[in-house]
């Protein structure tokens, strides 16, 4: 589902949502979660003549995953609904169309990504190897069936089966007898339904990890008690870490497969 088919932000969330598992069920409730505003709020919003600000936009395009040039995209959208002259309304109507326009020409330079089903999405993040095998393709060392299995230690029947499913869904594809990177992608926010499977089989994979040590793995767990205050100033301080890691990674050549797991919780 792509909003560059629609002209109106309202129905493009109405149908997404519509998309979405049990077709949406509690996610207006999530989106409201996310934007900090009662329920009440998003309801006459998406089934009323209220509208999103700019801001708000900004989060509902968040909670979705949309790309910059799709929010960008909504953002206008909104403006448009928002304008309180024709003629303001027409400036943004010429925005809308030159952001289709820039949306196309990206289309012609790239292969359109798109973002895997649900459906697929609860196949994908039901085990670690799914994402494991997907990774690894993106090193050239290690794209093939064979390589895979010999590196993660697993049978290659079951490395067939994941290798099929990631090709099917456009996750991976096939090149010159290689399994590589495909233009699909998949995105989950906080309030997903497979966010917590993710993070389980990463952990999981973890301990597994811990019973076999390895000169350059790490592990350090640390039961604390500490202030309120320096609790708050930590979990920023472990979010700028994050941040400036996902920087370096989007730089960083595929050379090595590894996991990051970092948990910080107060009990």
């Amino acid at each position: 589902m792509s909003i560059f088919n629609y002209s109106d932000y309202k129905l493009f969330i109405r149908e997404k949502i519509l998309s979405f598992p049990h077709r949406g069920r509690g996610q207006y409730r999530q989106m409201a979660s996310h934007l900090d505003v009662n329920s009440t709020v998003i309801s006459q919003i998406f089934k009323g003549p209220r509208h999103l600000n700019p801001e708000q936009g900004l989060q509902v395009a968040d909670y979705l995953g949309l790309s910059e040039i799709e929010t960008k995209f909504f953002i206008t959208l909104i403006h448009k609904e928002r304008a309180g002259t024709h003629q303001l309304k027409n400036f943004y109507i010429k925005e809308e169309k030159k952001i289709l326009n820039e949306a196309k020409t990206i289309k012609t330079r790239i292969i359109e990504h798109k973002e895997i089903s649900d459906e697929h999405k609860a196949i994908f993040y039901s085990n670690w190897y799914y994402s494991g095998v997907r990774i690894l393709s993106s090193i050239e060392e290690f794209q093939s069936v064979d390589q895979m299995a010999l590196h993660l230690g697993l049978s290659r029947t079951l490395i067939q089966k994941v290798v099929s499913f990631l090709i099917e869904t456009g996750l991976c594809i096939e090149q010159n007898g290689k399994i590589k990177i495909g233009p699909s992608h998949t995105h989950l926010d906080t309030q997903s339904p497979y966010i917590n499977n993710h993070r389980r089989n990463w952990r999981l994979k973890g301990i597994e990890q811990i019973s076999k040590p390895q000169e350059n793995n790490l592990f350090y767990s640390a039961p604390i008690a500490l202030s309120t205050k320096d609790y708050s100033l930590i979990q920023e301080e472990l979010i700028a870490v994050i941040a400036k890691i996902i920087k370096r990674i989007e730089k960083s050549p595929e050379e090595k497969f590894a996991c990051l797991n970092i948990d910080w919780f107060g009990i």
